[in-house]
């Protein structure tokens, strides 16, 4: 997505995750793409600054199963 330029230029994108290795390797791989993201390593339902739209890809292997 931040490759493109597809959005409005207001737009922020943020990428977080738990694991903190993956975030590390996420920022190197955008700083050396010159891409505008960022990356935070956390909980992204429990985020300091509040989001308008959340994106999720492979966040449910992380719900237990149902009873």
């Amino acid at each position: 997505m931040a490759a493109t330029n597809a959005l409005a230029p207001d737009v922020e994108l943020v990428g977080v995750d738990l694991d903190a290795a993956l975030v590390g390797e996420a920022d190197r791989l955008a700083r050396g793409e010159g891409l505008t993201c960022r990356f935070v390593h956390g909980n992204a339902f429990a985020l300091p600054e509040p989001a308008t739209v959340y994106v999720s890809t492979g966040v449910l292997h992380h719900f237990p199963e149902p009873a």
